[in-house]
């Protein structure tokens, strides 16, 4: 298990972080009045970077 952290897609998972981090500060600045759209936004972001940091964590076999 030393070297699973060889495994890791490092630019997938560092998007992945930044897009979660990015849906995050839009969820904090949400208000009563949020239009749909800024919902549907943070949803998309959140999902696509938990999906791109448990690819690039954990999916990703880099030299095997």
């Amino acid at each position: 298990m030393k070297d699973s952290f060889r495994n890791v897609d490092r630019p997938k998972v560092f998007t992945g972080v930044f897009l979660v981090c990015l849906a995050v500060i839009l969820m904090l600045i949400e208000r009563e009045g949020t239009p749909l759209f800024l919902k549907v936004l943070r949803f998309i972001f959140l999902s696509a970077g938990l999906g791109l940091y448990v690819w690039g964590r954990f999916f990703s076999r880099r030299g095997e």
